[in-house]
């Protein structure tokens, strides 16, 4: 996009060309800590060295109505696009590279909704939650998986449903407990 020195204001927002300097994007990619693609990382001094070359030109910064600024800087290999909310806070930061676009953002909430199937197909997928997580259905759930399972919970386990079954293909059932084993029901059956 060919941008001049001069403000062009359109459907609510201005539009300003050359607007970034070097210091600005340093401080920009400092606050933006984006895993690098492939593995951990943040955005190398290789990249902030080739952008703050070429910020002469390639520096530009929308403001929109509601105070959100969005900023574009790039360089020989990557391309960054950060939105900072009226407060200056970065809402959104979108790194884009050979290998396909990374996407960092922050908001009070975020709902997805689609009468479709929602697909999520990655490497390694967390989640984390400080308060809680609920898993809702209003079918059947099915649960595969090639490796171990490991479940560990701080407090108390409880497992309900109509009818239970356990099955070991091969290998023991090890059942170990601090104190009391019980078993309560109408019959108990060993070997039968």
């Amino acid at each position: 996009m060919s941008v001049s020195k001069e403000n062009v204001t359109a459907q609510g927002a201005t539009l300003s060309g050359n607007t970034a300097n070097a210091g600005g994007i340093e401080q920009v990619l400092q606050k933006v800590n984006l895993p690098a693609v492939g593995g951990e990382g943040t955005l190398t001094r290789t990249v902030l060295e080739k952008t703050q070359a070429q910020v002469s030109s390639i520096g530009q910064k929308i403001i929109l109505k509601s105070g959100r600024r969005v900023h574009f800087f790039g360089g020989e290999d990557e391309e960054l696009l950060v939105v900072h909310n009226p407060q200056g806070e970065i809402e959104l930061a979108v790194r884009f590279t050979a290998a396909g676009p990374v996407l960092n953002f922050s908001a009070a909430a975020f709902n997805l909704q689609t009468p479709g199937d929602v697909k999520i197909n990655c490497r390694k997928l967390l989640v984390n939650s400080t308060e809680a997580i609920e898993l809702n259905s209003g079918g059947n759930m099915v649960q595969k998986i090639n490796g171990e399972k490991t479940t560990q919970v701080r407090g108390k386990s409880f497992y309900e449903a109509h009818t239970v079954a356990i099955k070991s293909r091969r290998g023991n059932v090890n059942v170990k407990a601090n104190d009391d084993v019980r078993l309560d029901g109408e019959r108990i059956k060993l070997n039968s």
